[in-house]
């Protein structure tokens, strides 16, 4: 929205309007000053306290009349400033609830209703856990004398706790990815929506039902993700490198006849993904967001796209040629470029697909 009023006050119409605020302001003060100076003080009591002692008050407010020429001048600059002032800011505040309007509007379309439930938007953190530790005698057939305790590494703990362990901790959730999807809770909020946090219970062993519209955060190891990457049908593809240390990376089709390979960015850039996949099991189809990345700091990437820049992405769909596509009928992926040693500058919007939603599938 503030990116929306910007455009709409760098044009003419909304520079004019500014400058007509500004003059209305300009001439109210004006002629409150010029009123306040060119009062006589009306008692003996009004005549002690004034500012300006009686006989100078009333020289300066003979010299304001002559310069303004008459003594209802104050009243008339306050009348234009005030008519300037009241023109102008029906005319912003009409245009700012334009916009809100529009934006809103917009934002249902990209998120889908589920963004405005009072039970919040799910955002689906993958489920990772601590490794519990143990002791080397704890390892034998022994009993555990130290359950619960948990291999996590506190790099600056306390003075007195150096040498022990944290226990009872079980899901760990990067800091980084939370502080992102707060950004998002805040864009949220602004339309009067919410998210709601949780951990990954989407698995393939269990197969629960995808939630109705949600926000997936993570690639490779986040079931939503993966089910959501097979539902969209050639729109993108989560593959694994059989390397020494295997991990996860996006696949990516140069168009629809093309095979899927894994997205190389150039020297120096790395890639994030943001995309956009349609729950066709749900009616009216429920739209899902993944934000993921080729490792954690493009997921923070990616996040922090979506809670700045979500409305780019939406219009994304409004722009393609030679015909806009649907947000009820189309997925879309979109891969974010920035370069690794400059994360926090804003991504270039790389390659984008579209493919045409179905039921079929998860």
């Amino acid at each position: 929205m503030g990116r929306n009023l910007r455009e709409y006050f760098s044009t003419p119409k909304g520079r004019a309007y500014l400058a007509l605020f500004g003059f209305g302001i300009l001439f109210l003060i004006l002629g409150v000053l010029a009123a306040a100076f060119t009062a006589a003080p009306t008692t003996a009591a009004a005549a002690k306290t004034a500012p300006i002692d009686p006989v100078h008050n009333r020289g300066l407010r003979a010299l304001l009349i002559l310069m303004l020429g008459s003594p209802q001048v104050p009243a008339i600059l306050i009348s234009i400033g005030g008519s300037l002032v009241v023109l102008s800011a029906v005319e912003i505040i009409f245009k700012v609830g334009e916009i809100y309007r529009a934006d809103l509007s917009l934002f249902k379309d990209f998120f889908g209703t589920a963004a405005l439930s009072t039970d919040g938007y799910l955002a689906v953190f993958l489920e990772a856990e601590t490794a519990e530790w143990l002791e080397e005698k704890d390892k034998a057939d022994q009993p555990k004398t130290d359950a619960g305790l948990n291999n996590v590494r506190i790099p600056h703990p306390p003075r007195n706790a150096i040498g022990t362990w944290p226990k009872g901790i079980k899901h760990i959730i990067a800091f980084e990815d939370l502080d992102a999807v707060i950004r998002i809770d805040v864009e949220f909020r602004k339309f009067g929506g919410k998210l709601h946090v949780i951990v990954d219970e989407y698995s393939d062993h269990v197969r629960t039902r995808l939630p109705k519209g949600c926000l997936s955060i993570g690639l490779g190891y986040n079931n939503v993700t993966s089910r959501l990457a097979d539902l969209s049908k050639g729109l993108f593809e989560i593959g694994y490198t059989k390397t020494q240390y295997p991990s996860d990376y996006v696949g990516w089709k140069e168009n629809d006849a093309a095979p899927y390979k894994e997205f190389q960015p150039n020297d120096g850039d790395d890639y994030a993904l943001i995309a956009r996949v349609l729950n066709c099991k749900e009616q009216p189809p429920a739209p899902c967001i993944i934000c993921a990345g080729h490792t954690a700091t493009g997921t923070v990437v990616a996040s922090e796209y979506l809670a700045d820049h979500w409305d780019v992405l939406a219009n994304l769909y409004l722009n393609q040629h030679p015909r806009p596509k649907k947000f009820e009928e189309h997925n879309m992926a979109v891969l974010l470029l920035y370069k690794k040693n400059e994360p926090n500058d804003v991504p270039r919007v790389g390659p984008t697909r579209f493919t045409k939603a179905t039921s079929d599938g998860d």
